[in-house]
């Protein structure tokens, strides 16, 4: 029987200088730095707190690859560059990993995540360059139809949203709807089992979501989960239908509905559930034969 040993860590305690701050080296999948939380340890080493706690890194061939501790990183930096700090020092703690490669840094990112506020697309970040699908619709020479971004924009949705509506799809029964968001700890590993039919599929739909509902924007509200998740839905069940030449009108009948507008802030499984139901009861208004599912 086989046996892996796995990679340990040391603990090392360094003192951090302006000169030797720029040794830490930032990984390519980092999370997004949040603006709020830098400031908010910038404030501590102001008043001459020292707020570090412990920072994971992976050196490797004599550089420090900053694994978790970005954020703190960042605000040192900033520290260093105000005019009456240039020369302070501040002892740190790192937790060093030797030697790993990317999926080892990964790993260790993930275990050490899951005890802090870590968010979805933080996770999707990481894992990014494993995902076909990721590289699919964020590819423009596969001309999808709109922007997809991780951590959303004005005028893009976010490939959580996407993989969302399939998920749900995928796992709600023949007869029945069934919403439900992916958690962490299969996120990754969902979006890694989608391939290039889903994106075929996908990118089907979204040319016929701008075609019927305009632009894929922040503006937009179709693209917020709660509604897109069961547009995707009823599309992908009627599908056989889609060259009738009602089809595109069906769906525009649910626009601008103050009965959906009303839950514009509400995003759980009931909301959703009741959302899709409204939707397919004006696209079957006036309708004698094929009534949508």
């Amino acid at each position: 029987m086989s046996e892996t040993i796995k990679k340990g860590y040391e603990i090392e305690t360094i003192v951090v200088t302006k000169e030797n701050i720029n040794k830490f080296e930032v990984m390519e999948h980092r999370r997004q730095i949040g603006e709020y939380h830098v400031r908010n340890i910038l404030a501590a080493l102001g008043t001459g707190k020292n707020s570090m706690g412990v920072i994971i890194v992976n050196r490797k061939q004599n550089r420090i690859r900053l694994i978790d501790g970005n954020h703190r990183i960042e605000a040192l930096r900033r520290f260093f560059n105000r005019r009456n700090q240039e020369k302070t020092k501040v002892e740190i703690t790192l937790k060093v990993y030797r030697n790993l490669n990317d999926e080892e840094e990964r790993k260790v990112y993930t275990i050490e995540a899951t005890r802090r506020n870590e968010s979805h697309e933080d996770r999707l970040n990481m894992y990014k360059d494993t995902i076909m699908f990721w590289k699919l619709v964020s590819n423009p020479l596969k001309d999808f139809p709109c922007e997809v971004t991780i951590y959303g924009s004005k005028k893009s949705i976010r490939l959580r949203v996407l993989l969302n509506a399939l998920y749900s799809t995928e796992s709600s029964p023949e007869k029945g709807y069934n919403p439900i968001y992916l958690k962490k700890n299969n996120l990754v590993e969902f979006a890694q089992e989608m391939n290039f039919e889903d994106f075929r599929l996908m990118k089907e739909f979204m040319t016929f979501f701008k075609d019927t509902f305009g632009r894929v924007e922040h503006s937009n509200i179709h693209i917020k989960t709660q509604f897109f998740m069961p547009l995707f839905d009823i599309y992908i069940r009627n599908r056989q239908q889609k060259d009738s030449r009602t089809f595109q009108e069906r769906f525009r009948k649910v626009m601008g509905r103050s009965e959906l507008l009303v839950f514009l802030n509400s995003t759980g499984k009931e909301s959703q559930e009741k959302i899709r139901e409204i939707m397919i009861r004006y696209m079957n208004y006036n309708i004698q034969t094929k009534s949508f599912v």
